[in-house]
């Protein structure tokens, strides 16, 4: 049966001085893989992050859901920091099997000026239509999450992964292969619409412990700018309850 953990209560939250501050997150390194619902802020959270990397040498976007949508904000973005989107490469592959050769070609064809790779989502490697379970998954496991990992390993990457979730009849909402993903994974961030006022929150995984703390929020202001704030002391006064989604399909 799939599990679904309450957050704890925002008035009880960890502080993470000892760990990491929100407005820290452009500067993770490794493999950070940011989950949630569909609109729930994934992407624009990516566009944050390598808005960021940008001003530091190349980023490869691969976008493998086709939609082009988040231009503007990265653009935007990007040009906000003093920044230029020519120096991001943008690839948008059309099927899983397209995604995934735009994957494992980066060994041969990434630019030793990359800082960041961004793979938006990785759960569109996934052949959604093969019948056999023993196979599902496979080009995942065995091929992509290794070569991302020996690619930020090898050349101290910054790689930023975004997973898709899914409903199911006897599961609910539930992360696509997340158990599988995290394993490989130096950083998880859950993300999640906000109750109680715009934009989307932002959860960390403690020590991969699976326990989820909430570090900030983030949304777009009037010029289309994305804003990373810490949580604000209003939040931790009505001690909301958010859900984090644990499990895997």
């Amino acid at each position: 049966m799939f599990l679904e953990e309450r957050m704890a209560e925002s008035r009880g939250m960890k502080k993470l001085n000892d760990t990491i501050q929100v407005l820290d997150l452009p500067h993770l390194t490794g493999l950070i893989h940011i989950w949630g619902p569909a609109g729930s802020g994934k992407t624009m959270l990516a566009t944050a992050l390598a808005a960021y990397a940008s001003t530091k040498g190349a980023v490869e976007w691969i976008c493998t859901d086709g939609k082009k949508g988040f231009l503007p904000i990265l653009k935007r973005n990007v040009e906000n920091l003093g920044g230029s989107i020519d120096i991001i490469t943008l690839q948008f592959p059309q099927t899983h099997r397209e995604s995934y050769q735009a994957i494992m070609s980066l060994v041969d064809d990434i630019s030793p000026l990359t800082r960041c790779i961004v793979v938006d989502s990785l759960t569109r490697v996934l052949d959604m239509g093969r019948d056999d379970e023993q196979l599902w998954g496979r080009e995942l496991i065995e091929d992509v999450l290794p070569t991302l990992a020996s690619l930020s390993l090898a050349r101290g990457l910054q790689v930023v992964l975004t997973s898709e979730m899914r409903e199911l009849s006897d599961k609910g909402l539930t992360p696509v292969y997340h158990k599988e993903i995290r394993r490989w994974t130096d950083f998880e961030v859950a993300v999640s619409k906000s109750i109680n006022r715009g934009g989307s929150d932002i959860f960390l995984e403690h020590e991969k412990l699976y326990s989820y703390t909430p570090i900030g929020s983030i949304f777009l202001d009037n010029e289309g700018r994305v804003r990373i704030q810490n949580p604000d002391i209003e939040t931790e006064k009505r001690g909301v309850q958010q859900d984090v989604w644990q499990g895997t399909v």
